[in-house]
């Protein structure tokens, strides 16, 4: 279904399932075989996310939007559990409530502590539209229909996490506690389902809580990093305009700050190029002329005026982000103008 399912199947094994009890003794290399008929394997799941059906009878089936259990719930069209572990030659889970061969979806105070060579494995293999073009494009539109919004949860869930490392290690402490003692609650989730005010940014609470929860457990057992690093190449594959943007939100470094800023002004800049380029074919010579006069002593102010604008701030924020901002600012309003006038012309 997907090799980005597979990262977010990994992602989704992980999201999904509370366990399984697959122990290795020693770490095994995948046989070149089978990561050929792995990488074969998740094509076909990329270029058939439309074409699924749900194979959990328990299981309410709101997929596409639903969270990572009915997501994998309709991979197993494709792959399921057994046949990744076969593929991979590399146990999945070091202890945990599943089988080597069945995933226990029920577990309520155990969970599947996952093999950091597995993570890796996974990650490395299970992206191929990072190093595929071709099929990058090709695939993009099943990315942004089955795969977007959860990817895009789990990656706001886990740096929202990171940002309070405070409450984060206290959450993880509280939930591992509760498994020990075998007091969890049987709805614990749902005290995440308004986290980090993502619900009322119009996320499903549901997917939000859910992922809270898979983060905590990949805390406990040590591969949050590498799953991360996985669920990032993904964004970055698929999504880059919706990372750049959310890191933006987060960004304390001045030269990352800075690099924010800079790219919401090209941004900016080249919207009003392409209205301004627009306006001018409607205009007469003449007309035209004065354009040209009005938008370099536009430019002048504009300049001039975010120079100000960047000195009072100072203390504020960084000077020089607060000057880039300010054209920014500017830069957007002149657009605006300029659209409304040659709305009129027509």
């Amino acid at each position: 279904m997907r090799t980005l399912i597979l990262s977010i199947s990994l992602i989704v094994l992980g999201f999904v399932s509370q366990s399984i009890s697959v122990y290795a003794k020693s770490p095994i290399a995948a046989p070149k075989q089978n990561l050929s008929q792995f990488s074969a394997g998740f094509r076909e799941i990329w270029a058939s996310l439309d074409k699924t059906q749900n194979n959990c009878p328990d299981e309410y089936d709101y997929y596409p939007n639903g969270g990572m259990r009915i997501f994998y719930c309709h991979i197993k069209n494709f792959m399921d559990y057994k046949q990744l572990q076969q593929l991979s030659n590399i146990p999945i889970f070091l202890r945990g409530p599943h089988s080597n061969t069945q995933l226990n979806l029920h577990a309520r105070y155990n969970f599947g502590y996952y093999n950091p060579e597995f993570v890796t494995w996974l990650v490395e293999h299970a992206i191929p539209g990072e190093k595929d073009q071709t099929f990058r494009s090709l695939t993009q539109t099943m990315y942004a229909q089955f795969v977007s919004i959860p990817a895009r949860i789990y990656y706001m869930v886990y740096q929202e996490l990171q940002s309070k490392p405070a409450f984060h290690i206290a959450q993880q402490q509280k939930y591992e506690d509760l498994i020990v003692n075998q007091t969890l609650p049987q709805y614990y989730r749902d005290e995440y389902y308004e986290f980090a005010g993502l619900e009322q940014a119009g996320y499903d609470g549901n997917i939000v809580s859910g992922a809270v929860l898979f983060w905590l457990r990949r805390g406990i057992d040590g591969t949050a990093a590498q799953f991360y690093q996985g669920l990032e190449k993904l964004i970055k594959t698929y999504d880059a305009d919706f990372a750049s943007q959310f890191l933006c939100q987060y960004a304390s470094a001045p030269t990352s700050r800075k690099k924010c800023a800079d790219n919401e002004y090209q941004k900016a800049d080249q919207v009003l190029n392409q209205v301004y380029g627009d306006l001018m074919k409607k205009l007469d010579k003449n007309s035209q002329k004065k354009l040209r006069h009005a938008q370099r002593k536009w430019l002048e102010y504009r300049d001039a005026n975010a120079g100000f604008l960047a000195e009072f701030y100072q203390g504020i924020r960084h000077n020089e982000v607060a000057h880039i901002e300010a054209k920014t600012t500017l830069t957007r309003a002149r657009a605006e103008g300029l659209q409304g006038l040659s709305i009129q012309i027509q």
